[in-house]
């Protein structure tokens, strides 16, 4: 892993070079040339790093998927979006985070609490994805897979699912919980994939049963929307504002006067309001009954000791170029050599991310040692304890024998030799 962090860390400065527009084209691509052996030797170490014929870097896709529940809502890892979309905060934690000072062209919403929102220009809470990375050639890397979100009243998941078709999409439905499937072939770059998602029209739809749907995004507060600084950036937000223009009621439950030039963030009534993340959501009953319970948690097994359960559960670190997200790292334009510097910035956190996990785990074991080591001599005394001889005891033992032996022998040759005198007298 030193090693990898090395490779990444001259991807970094060939990058940081030919971002300057003082190299040639045809010095880029020999720029280039060193980027894709760098990356070919980083599968290498990834694929064929073995001790005792023990794979020591996690392979691609040998997870077995497993299942999250979130309130009502399942949602599989097999959904999860991958690596190329940049997640903002608000998909790291899970819930509505950043705000987003936009305009919305959605009417405005007075609520019962008088919260206000909808139309007009205002701070609103949600989450971002950024598509920038995305290509043609990614688009099978997204098929089956998609993101969900709440508004910050309701545990209600708005789900998008990416799919085969060309702009089609079609509403279904599981639960309380609703899919949007979009159809996204023929997109060929992050800002087309955003526009294609925010396109999608709203108003009644019909499941497959021919039972009509309100979209989620029309009678509840979920709103998509492309960020008009980057057309690569997709913003997920609650339609209400954080705060009205005069500063009196925002979001349900907070009183949202702006002190200090400080937002309050909004109230999330429950655990299960306010959440966005990865993944498409489905009412988890029809997804599986009841969820699976998962016994083993890791990719390899280390035995501490003589127990069933004392053992320690190894996560390997994923190290390989597809999930350190630099294939496609290029310094072959100005622009690719700007967009390479942040993606191998990314690349080097996640490394040191898995290094750390990896060094953890080190002295973990470390302390494992040394405590089976304290066990081990502590068995080793016992069992000696009732195996082996004291001799110091067993030495003063035989003396105290050998002078009582003695003592016996002395006082019966006195007496023997006491009755002989008196038959030798007898007999004169």
């Amino acid at each position: 892993m030193q090693e990898i962090s090395s490779m990444l860390l001259r991807m970094h400065q060939l990058a940081v070079e030919a971002s300057n527009d003082t190299y040639t084209d045809k010095e880029r691509y020999i720029i280039q040339d060193e980027v894709n052996q760098l990356k070919e030797e980083i599968n290498r170490i990834s694929n064929n790093t073995e001790f005792n014929g023990v794979s020591l870097f996690k392979k691609e896709y040998t997870h077995i998927p497993r299942l999250i529940i979130s309130g009502t809502a399942a949602i599989r890892t097999d959904t999860y979006l991958p690596d190329l979309v940049i997640k903002g905060k608000s998909f790291e934690e899970g819930k509505m985070l950043e705000t987003f000072n936009i305009y919305d062209p959605i009417e405005p919403y007075k609520g019962s609490l008088g919260q206000d929102g909808g139309g007009g220009k205002g701070i609103r809470w949600g989450g971002s994805l950024d598509f920038s990375e995305f290509t043609a050639d990614d688009i099978e890397d997204l098929i089956g897979k998609g993101f969900h979100s709440t508004c910050i009243t309701c545990n209600r998941h708005l789900s998008i699912k990416f799919v085969h078709g060309n702009s089609s999409f079609r509403m279904s439905s599981a639960g309380q919980h609703y899919i949007e499937e979009l159809g996204i072939d023929g997109v060929k770059t992050g800002e087309e994939l955003v526009n294609r998602i925010v396109s999608i029209p709203k108003g009644i739809w019909h499941t497959d049963l021919g039972k009509p749907i309100k979209y989620l995004a029309d009678s509840h507060f979920i709103r998509l929307q492309q960020d008009p600084n980057n057309g690569a950036v997709l913003l997920i937000y609650d339609m209400r504002q954080a705060y009205t223009p005069t500063g009196s009621v925002g979001p349900v439950g907070t009183i949202s006067d702006i002190k200090d030039g400080k937002i309050p963030q909004p109230w999330f009534g429950d655990p299960g309001y306010g959440k966005i993340n990865y993944g498409v959501a489905y009412h988890y009953k029809e997804t599986v009954a009841p969820p699976p319970v998962i016994e083993e948690d890791g990719d390899l097994s280390i035995q501490l000791g003589a127990s069933k359960n004392d053992r320690l559960w190894v996560d390997l670190p994923t190290v390989s170029v597809k999930s350190l997200n630099i294939k496609k790292v290029s310094v072959l334009s100005h622009k690719k050599s700007s967009q390479a510097i942040k993606t191998l910035e990314r690349a080097i956190d996640l490394l040191n991310t898995e290094r750390g996990k990896m060094g953890a785990y080190e002295n973990r074991l470390e302390h494992s040692i040394r405590s089976i080591e304290n066990t081990y001599e502590n068995m080793t005394a016992a069992e000696s304890h009732i195996r082996d001889t004291d001799m110091a005891l067993i030495a003063t033992n035989l003396a105290k024998e050998e002078i009582l032996e003695q003592a016996t022998l002395a006082m019966l040759t006195q007496a023997n030799g006491t009755a002989q005198s008196i038959l030798s007298l007898l007999k004169i």
